[in-house]
This record gives structure tokens, C-alpha cells and sequence, in this order.
């Protein structure tokens, strides 16, 4: 029998004595789970410093420094690492049901008779290695009223916090895979409960018809058989359906992390996640293509980039060991039909995915239809264009598309940027239904040249190398379309040259007509939108082009005309470096317009002050990392030792598009060096490279070389004392530049 006890039963009674011990029990209890716990949460706490870096942790430590000062010293003596902090901060501040376990022991204590607290302190201290008194002090002191009031307080203060950073601190082993979306980052999916933001502009979410119904029979099935495709044709409203599902999933706690993946994923991950307690989702849409990127060789066109299939078998197999180890790990994939009928290893896609189910939702009511023609068409309820206009008519024409929901939103766009347009709009619908086939690629050519172009031939040949270069590479930089576009002069149309180029300002540059155009230019748009320009632009096959001859031949001719300039002025650059007639095509041609024409921009003031910047840009191009990073995100020395590399610059206009490297700029900035290293065959030649189609040459006068070589130096020194991803692609920048003194 415990000491103390036998004096106790003399004085209080049998039911004192009773009530006692159990709180004494169930004390010993919690701090005997608390021990376990927290050896296994520190000892991940270290796992994920190794693989994240120091300063996220020692930001963690810092958010709960108050909170550790008071508890840490007795949990965990002596010296306490960061991943320890990590690791007892995460245990006592994420979840509601741990906090409130540790409260209640403090409150436990409190109500512990004086004798066996002694007791139950020198129990705790053996377990601890540290001295009865301490313990015994430490939780008197926490224990008393005000004191627990006090602590109270500090963990509602940093609770918020210190939950979002070891969200982060998770996110960041997930990154590899994509982007990582919390619940607190969870508009980032671009679809909320309310919103679907699209281009950059807020529309209203449409949940009208069978919206609702289809996200919770996808959930239901996720939550049954842990892998879902939401299959069916293109241009139905996968993406956006499957969007909010995973935001749905987020906001209401089914899980803690939506990854939109974009490599395959390490089925071994699934230990992570079963040994952290956290649920993710893994989505995975197969458009755009350009999410493939971080295997780019410029020698294969975009559409042959490894990505898709071996990204969907990765989902299939983690699924399938999540199911079995219980991990809470789902997958969902936006994955047309088109895509899961093609052939990959002797077999169609769909048969690789036996463990998935296949949902295709059906959402073309009328309901449904009109609501995303009225979302487009009307983003302001008060400003609407549909009050003289035939929707029911305009609903029936589009329910007869394949692609529903995409002809919807882009007859919508229609009619809010050309209100008179009704009719033309109408006559486009009927115009694709022909002759027995829906066509909505064709439909969508016309809104490019009714809506975009406003049906101008003027308009078509100022933009027509623009839009060649987004037909064959994705999304063009805003400086990029203003630098390629045709004037006509005296009655004949000229492109831009790199002479009338040298040193120009991008305002100048502008034209008021082009501006909407470069905007739409510089966006992401639907498979569907840019195969219609790839048809257009002759990019495939010859008879490709034939269902647009009869009502697009104008823009048609604008594209040929500027596809000949084109290749008149690439194939005469090429010869010269030496590049054999087979290998100077139309890729190849853009590319050197687009970099004798910026290296000319860059070699004005403007651009010459942004050679730090620029040297980022490229460093990250060359290693095929598209996201540039940002000063608040970086440690402390490094975004000091990246100093102007961080902030925007001219360049920018040029290179980047809303922080992100655009695959056209990242062939731009490749190029000089593949062609160098496959065509080159001495140090005179390779001059000649880098002078006629390096982007940075301009920039590489004595001075910046000097400065360039300097900046590198200090970032390898940096970069041997603690390994910084960034800077290392930072030092691939001047590196280049530096290399031609």
C-alpha cells in the first residue's frame, strides 16, 4: 500500500482514499502515454529537420517558445533540439483531444492529495531522469488555478500558428509531388463552395442539376474504395468537379492535405502518413500537359513528356497500400476518355487501373447549363447581358456538344464580351453541330476569332505570332507577345525586329488593342481550347484544318503568313550556326525569334539593371523548376544573400508569368545551350551561339560578369555550409552568364 494512504483512510475515509487513487492512476497513466508519444514525435521531429532544413523547425520553436519554457525543461531535460520542440509542441497544440487530456491531468494534479503527489512526482522523475522536486514544483506550478488560466490562454494564442507550421512542416515532405493545399490554404484549389475562379477571375460555382449529387456519390466512393477516376469526355466539368470534392474534403475535415500531384508518388510514403495519424488526398488532373515540365528535353515535343500514365499507375498502387495499411490515403484523377483508352505497354490505361472505380457524371441538364452560361456570361447579378437573350434556345444548342460545360462557360464568355453578339454566337453553336457531329473545337475557333479577335484581320496578323507561339508552347509572357507582334507599314504587314528592338521600354511597346489579347495569351486554357489553335495553326495534319477553311480562312492566313516569316528568318539564323536543314522546323524557328528579340529588349537600361533577377529566372529554367521563390518563404540569410534576386523586375514582363516560369520561356532560355552543345563544334562557334540566341548575353558586359562571378562565390560557400536548394539554382544563373568572360 502506498505510503500516506493508511493515515489518509483515518482521516477521509474510505471514499476519499478511493476517489484519490484513481486520480493518482489515472496521472501515472497519462504521462506514461505521454512518454511514449513523445519519444516517437520527437524522433520524427529530427527525421523531418533532415529533410526540410533548420529554420522551419526553429520557427516552430520560436511560435511556441512561451509554451516549451514552462513544460519542455520537465518533459524533456537537458539540451532540447528542435525536432524535440517539434515534436512536444505538436502533441500538447494540434487537436482539441490532446490539449484537453493534459489540462485535465493539470487539473488532476491539482486535486491530488499532498501525500501522493509526492509519490506520483518521484514515479514521474525516475521515468524522466530528473529530480522529485522538480517535477513536483513544475506541476504545482501549472496546476494552480492562475496558472492554468495563463496556460490556457498562450495555447489558444499559439495554437493557430504552431498548427499551420507543422502543417507546413508536413507539406514540405509532400511538395516533391506538387502542391500542397492545408485546410487554411484550401481557395488555392480555385474552387470554393461558392466560387470557381478561372484566369484569375471569380465566377459563381454552379451546383444547379446534378452538381451536388456527383460530389457526394465521388466521396462516398472515395471513402469505399480509396481511388476514384472521374472519367467521361472532355469538356464535362471533370476538373471542376473533382476540384471541389477535394476542397469539400479539406474544409469538412476528411482530410488534412490535398496534393495536387504532378510526378508519381513514392508508395512507401504511406508509412508517413500512418506513422504521423494525418489523411491526404492525392489529386491528380490530367490537363495541362505543361505539368510535366520537370522532365523536359528540349529534343521531344511537349506532348510526348512522360507524365500521365506513370503518375496514375503511382496513385493506383499507393491507394492500394493505403487500403491495406489503413494510412488514410485516397486518390482522385480528372482523366478524360480519350486519355484512358491509349495504349501504354501493350495495354489501354483504364486496364492498368483495375483497383480504381470510374465515375462519369452526367451534369448536362438544363439546370445546370443554364446556370454556367449565366456564371460567364454575367459575373456581376447586376450587370446581366441575358435579359433580351434566347437561353433556353442557346441551352438546347449547347446540351448537344459533347463538351457541355465547356461550350456553356465559353458561349457565357461570349456573350459578356460581346453583348450585340447573340446571333453570331448562335449561328457558331449551329455552325459545330455540323453535318452529324458535334464539333466543339470548331465552336471555340470561333469564339477565338469572334470574341478574342473580335473578327479583325487586322487584329489576326499583329497577334499571329503570339498566337503560334501559344499554340506550340502554352502560355506566352505578356512582354513576349508585345515583342513578336506585326505592324502593318505603309500597307504591309512586318514583324518586330531585334534592330528596332534594341533597348525598348515594354510600355511603349503596348498597344491598347493587343491588351486583352496578351492577357488571354498568358493564360492556361482547356486541352480542347488549344488543340483548336494547333488545328488553326496547321501544327498536325494538313486536313486538320479543313472543318475551319469554310468560316476562318482569315485567320487562317494570318497564321501561315506569320508561320513563313518565321521560318524564313529561324532557318537562315540556324545555317549559319551550323544547324542541319532537318532539325531547323518551327519549334526551332520560334525559338530563335522569340530570343534574338528579347536578348535585343535586354540590352537597354531597363533590362540591364535586372541581371540578378534574370540570373534567377534562368537558373531556375535550367533546372526545370518553374515556381520562383519568395522572400517571406526563405530563411533568413537566404533571401539576404539572393538580395534584388527576389524582387520583380523588367524582366519579368518577359520571362515570368504571376511568379511562374512559362514552359515557352523555359525553351527559351534552354535553347542557346542546346543547340550549342548538339551543333557546336569549336570555341568559335559556340561564340557565335551564345551572341545571335543567348537571352543573357546582353547582359554579360565586364562589369555584370564580375559581379556575377562574385554572387556565385558567395552562394557555393553559403551553399557548402548548409545545403539551400534555391540558391544552388540561383548559382546556375551567373554561372551562365558568367561563363562567357
Amino acid at each position: 500500500m502506498p505510503p500516506g494512504v493508511v493515515a489518509m483512510l483515518k482521516q477521509e475515509g474510505v471514499g476519499y482514499v478511493e476517489e484519490q487513487l484513481k486520480l493518482y492512476r489515472r496521472i501515472l497513466e497519462e504521462f506514461d502515454a505521454a512518454g511514449g508519444r513523445l519519444a516517437k514525435l520527437a524522433k520524427l521531429g529530427r527525421s523531418v529537420a533532415e529533410k526540410t532544413g533548420e529554420f522551419l523547425l526553429a520557427r516552430f520553436a520560436e511560435a511556441a517558445e512561451e509554451f516549451a519554457k514552462v513544460l519542455l525543461p520537465l518533459l524533456l531535460p537537458g539540451g532540447v533540439a528542435a525536432g524535440a520542440v517539434l515534436g512536444v509542441a505538436s502533441y500538447l497544440l494540434t487537436g482539441g483531444e490532446e490539449w484537453s487530456r493534459w489540462m485535465r491531468l493539470l487539473a488532476d494534479w491539482s486535486r491530488l492529495d499532498s501525500r501522493l503527489r509526492d509519490l506520483a512526482a518521484a514515479h514521474i522523475a525516475l521515468e524522466l531522469g530528473v529530480g522529485k522536486k522538480e517535477v513536483r514544483d513544475a506541476l504545482d506550478s501549472l496546476s494552480n488555478n492562475k496558472e492554468l488560466e495563463k496556460l490556457e490562454g498562450k495555447v489558444k494564442e499559439l495554437y493557430d500558428k504552431v498548427e499551420e507550421l507543422w502543417d507546413e512542416v508536413i507539406a514540405q515532405t509532400l511538395a516533391k509531388y506538387g502542391d500542397v493545399y492545408t485546410r487554411r490554404r484550401a481557395e488555392g484549389l480555385c474552387v470554393t463552395y461558392h466560387k470557381v475562379v478561372d484566369a484569375g477571375v471569380e465566377y459563381r460555382l454552379v451546383t444547379a442539376g446534378r452538381f451536388t449529387e456527383a460530389a457526394e456519390e465521388v466521396k462516398k466512393l472515395l471513402a469505399e474504395r480509396g481511388f476514384v477516376v472521374v472519367a467521361g469526355s472532355r469538356g464535362i466539368g471533370k476538373s471542376t468537379l473533382a476540384a471541389y470534392v477535394a476542397y469539400d474534403m479539406l474544409k469538412k475535415g476528411d482530410v488534412d492535405y490535398v496534393v495536387k500531384v504532378k510526378s508519381p508518388v513514392d508508395v512507401s510514403d504511406v508509412d508517413v502518413f500512418k506513422t504521423v495519424g494525418r489523411r491526404a488526398l492525392l489529386f491528380f488532373d490530367i490537363y495541362p500537359r505543361e505539368v510535366y515540365l520537370e522532365k523536359f528535353d528540349p529534343r521531344r515535343p511537349l506532348e510526348e513528356l512522360y507524365g500521365s500514365v506513370e503518375v496514375l499507375l503511382s496513385l493506383a498502387a499507393l491507394a492500394e497500400r493505403s487500403r491495406e495499411a489503413g494510412a488514410g490515403l485516397y486518390a482522385l484523377a480528372a482523366v478524360h476518355d480519350e486519355a484512358l483508352a491509349e495504349t501504354y505497354k501493350g495495354k489501354a490505361v483504364r486496364e492498368l487501373l483495375g483497383g480504381a472505380f470510374f465515375y462519369v457524371p452526367r451534369l448536362n441538364t438544363p439546370e445546370f447549363l443554364a446556370g454556367v452560361l449565366k456564371s460567364y456570361a454575367c459575373p456581376n447579378e447586376d450587370d446581366c447581358c441575358l435579359g433580351k437573350v434566347d437561353t433556353k434556345r442557346l441551352v438546347s444548342l449547347i446540351s448537344s456538344h459533347d463538351a457541355y460545360t465547356l461550350v456553356a462557360k465559353y458561349a457565357g464568355l461570349w456573350l459578356k464580351e460581346r453583348r450585340r453578339d447573340a446571333e453570331k454566337l448562335e449561328e457558331a453553336l449551329k455552325s459545330s453541330l455540323k453535318p452529324s457531329k458535334a464539333e466543339p473545337k470548331l465552336y471555340l475557333a470561333h469564339y477565338i476569332w469572334h470574341v478574342l479577335l473580335r473578327g479583325s484581320g487586322d487584329l489576326a496578323m499583329q497577334a499571329a505570332v503570339p498566337l503560334l507561339l501559344h499554340a506550340y508552347f502554352g502560355r506566352v509572357p505578356v512582354g513576349v507577345t508585345y515583342v513578336t507582334k506585326a505592324a502593318d507599314e505603309g500597307g504591309r504587314w512586318r514583324l518586330s525586329t531585334p534592330e528596332g528592338l534594341e533597348g525598348a521600354d515594354l510600355r511603349p511597346l503596348k498597344k491598347d488593342a493587343l491588351e486583352p489579347i496578351a492577357d488571354w495569351l498568358a493564360q492556361r486554357h482547356e486541352d480542347l481550347v488549344k488543340e483548336a489553335l494547333e488545328d488553326l495553326a496547321g501544327l498536325h495534319r494538313e486536313e486538320d484544318r479543313e472543318p475551319y477553311k469554310e468560316t476562318l480562312s482569315g485567320l487562317i492566313e494570318a497564321l501561315d503568313w506569320a508561320r513563313g516569316e518565321v521560318l524564313e528568318e529561324g532557318g537562315e539564323i540556324l545555317a549559319k550556326l551550323g544547324v542541319p536543314e532537318k532539325d531547323r522546323g518551327l519549334e526551332a524557328s520560334l525559338l530563335v525569334f522569340v530570343n534574338r528579340r528579347l536578348a535585343a529588349v535586354f540590352k537597354g537600361g531597363e533590362g540591364k539593371r535586372c541581371w540578378e533577377r534574370a540570373a534567377l529566372i534562368a537558373g531556375h529554367a535550367l533546372a526545370g523548376h518553374t515556381v520562383l521563390p519568395r522572400r517571406e518563404r526563405l530563411p533568413e540569410d537566404a533571401a539576404e544573400a539572393l538580395g534584388d534576386a527576389l524582387e520583380p523586375c523588367a524582366v519579368d514582363a518577359y520571362l515570368t508569368i504571376d511568379d511562374e516560369i512559362s514552359p515557352l520561356s523555359i525553351h527559351v532560355v534552354r535553347f542557346p545551350y542546346y543547340v550549342e552543345a548538339r551543333y557546336a563544334r569549336d570555341l568559335s562557334r559556340i561564340r557565335r551561339v551564345r551572341e545571335r540566341l543567348g537571352v543573357l548575353s546582353p547582359l554579360a558586359d565586364a562589369e555584370t560578369i564580375k559581379a556575377a562571378k562574385k554572387t556565385a562565390e558567395r552562394l557555393i560557400a553559403k551553399w557548402r555550409e548548409r545545403l539551400r536548394f534555391t540558391r544552388g539554382l540561383l548559382r546556375l544563373g551567373p554561372c551562365r552568364v558568367g561563363r562567357r568572360g
